[in-house]
């Protein structure tokens, strides 16, 4: 760690300490909470998920041919990485940081291509945007549909800026097959990591807000802090506001998918921060563009 980083950091882990012995019964709500929503919404959406998607991608193989040239350049992505874009759009964060850490114990693709790809195909599960985001925040499946349709395509706008200098530097080497054993094995694994990974967050994003409140910061800097902590409370907290605020927000939460999406995906690949401002900064600023003129168009068609 960093000299100038030492003493915030000491500083920060002092507070934690304070706040458990403080308020032992918030903590508990606060961990009861965390758990309660891993049970209800990550398992039963991302264990099955990651398991196909793991399966998905071993078996996938894109083949010469005009469609899949068509396909590849399209999207940006060559054929070696395709695959993980496919499976990153349909399972969301963090599948394809565990399949792009596979990729790297069975040679098939290269530190530097496992890095840019877990940082571009990482992103919200359609799930997510259409039912939390869509039917949840704005009531409306159609625009969650919409939204993640737009996420898909600065994914691959960023690809295009970002890849297009990549290039693919060894030949596709055979994947290690896994069988469905050893794949529920790794994944359960993975699930146990990610949880905790949610309930820490989580419970970080809880004690900034007692101290926020304590201290009477403003409530959209709170709901701000929330999101980017942890991104699901925080989209739970946008659903009242104004929403020239509220499209801001909600597309800073799932460009980035906050603290405890970072550190997932980074405990499986390590990247260049710089390189991760840059991509995940690029997807935000052509999606909050995107979205707020979508949201006006259905506006004027609800009118209709």
């Amino acid at each position: 760690m960093s000299k100038k980083l030492y003493i915030p950091y000491t500083a920060a882990c002092l507070f934690g300490v304070l706040f458990l012995f403080m308020f032992p019964e918030a903590v508990k709500e606060s961990i009861k909470n965390s758990l309660e929503r891993c049970s209800t919404q990550l398992l039963p959406s991302f264990f099955p998920m990651m398991i196909l998607a793991r399966q998905i991608y071993q078996s996938l193989s894109i083949s010469s041919g005009a469609f899949s040239d068509l396909c590849c350049r399209i999207s940006g992505f060559p054929k070696k990485l395709f695959p993980i874009f496919l499976t990153g759009i349909l399972c969301g964060y963090p599948a394809p940081a565990i399949i792009c850490k596979k990729g790297l114990e069975d040679g098939t693709l290269t530190k530097k291509e496992a890095e840019i790809c877990t940082i571009l195909c990482n992103n919200a599960s359609p799930s997510f945007v259409i039912i939390l985001i869509g039917n949840g925040v704005f009531e409306s499946i159609p625009l969650g549909i919409s939204l993640f349709i737009l996420q898909t395509a600065c994914v691959i706008c960023a690809a295009h800026i970002f890849l297009r200098k990549e290039k693919t530097t060894i030949p596709t080497i055979s994947q290690g097959k896994e069988n469905i054993s050893e794949t529920v094995l790794k994944c359960t694994y993975s699930m146990l990591e990610i949880c905790g990974f949610v309930v820490f967050f989580s419970l970080i994003a809880d004690a900034l807000n007692m101290l926020f409140l304590q201290v009477h910061a403003l409530s959209l800097f709170r709901i701000f802090i929330s999101g980017m902590t942890e991104i699901t409370g925080g989209v739970n907290s946008v659903r009242q506001l104004k929403n020239s605020i509220k499209i801001p927000f909600l597309c800073a939460f799932i460009s980035t998918g906050g603290l405890s999406v970072f550190f997932q995906i980074f405990t499986f690949v390590k990247f260049k921060l710089s390189s991760y401002f840059a991509v995940r900064l690029t997807i935000f600023s052509l999606l909050v563009l995107s979205f707020s003129v979508l949201f006006k168009i259905f506006g004027i068609l609800s009118l209709l």
